[in-house]
């Protein structure tokens, strides 16, 4: 006697009622009205679904099936306190890494009923998506469309429980080691909302990744190859400036072993 299975396939996306209490709590949130001059849908987001561009508004992360809404992000710049609305530029190696060590970018993101776990926190996974999403944009953001775009490495740490969901979250990525040359940067990142800002507390969830830009790192990749056929030796790599907590910079070696070149979402 045959078994039948079925097999019920559905996608729960965020309604129109709540995609409209999102849009408004961003608005009525005093740290985003603050430092995101645009509440406009973030348009560097595109620039990864070059390849099918259908996906954009489908997407599960910051499409329509996604429970999050984006804004952002800004710019805030080491020289300067103030943010500004996200650009796209043309960024060369000759403008030297360092300068872009201390940059922050800010993204404000509603999480909606649906990305809760079951003891109504905002989900690890979701949490993880966030960051991911957020980071995977910073090269579009501060360099070329698609820059560093490559997630080679990422540690996340959970360090309590985020909540209220739904609700209004923060993100800043900060730049915290660039290597133009051989196409790699550092980012770090933490989540946080306005009672976290207001009390002092600590965040919900940091994330520390390397990113990888692949034009860059293969461009690098050959020019080592030359020279180790030309027995130069050597390091092969600029050292990789980086900031740490103190604010004291450090360097450590730019080599990447061969061979990965990471994720792209």
């Amino acid at each position: 006697m045959g078994c039948a299975v079925i097999f019920t396939s559905y996608t729960v996306s965020m309604d129109d009622a709540e995609r409209m209490q999102g849009e408004e709590l961003l608005r009525k949130t005093s740290w985003v009205v603050t430092e995101l001059p645009d509440l406009g849908v973030p348009k560097v987001f595109d620039h990864m679904f070059l390849k099918d561009p259908t996906l954009r508004t489908k997407h599960y992360v910051v499409g329509e099936r996604s429970p999050f809404i984006y804004k952002g992000p800004s710019v805030t710049t080491p020289s300067s306190s103030t943010a500004t609305a996200t650009t796209t530029t043309t960024t060369t190696a000759a403008d030297c890494s360092g300068r872009m060590i201390g940059t922050v970018c800010t993204y404000a993101i509603y999480a909606g009923h649906y990305s809760i776990n079951g003891s109504y926190m905002l989900q690890g996974g979701a949490i993880s998506s966030i960051f991911d999403y957020a980071t995977a944009c910073i090269g579009s953001t501060l360099f070329n469309p698609g820059s560093f775009a490559l997630t080679k490495s990422v540690t996340t740490k959970f360090l309590r429980g985020a909540n209220p969901v739904p609700g209004v979250f923060k993100v800043t990525c900060e730049v915290i080691a660039m290597d133009l040359e051989s196409g790699s940067m550092t980012l770090m990142s933490v989540l946080t909302n306005q009672t976290v800002l207001e009390e002092g507390g600590r965040p919900f969830a940091t994330s520390e990744c390397v990113m990888i830009d692949g034009p860059r790192r293969s461009a690098w990749k050959a020019k080592r190859k030359e020279a180790e056929s030309g027995g130069s030796g050597g390091s092969g790599g600029k050292s990789l400036e980086r900031v740490g907590a103190s604010g004291e910079t450090s360097s450590e070696s730019g080599n990447v072993e061969n061979g990965e070149e990471g994720s792209k979402l």
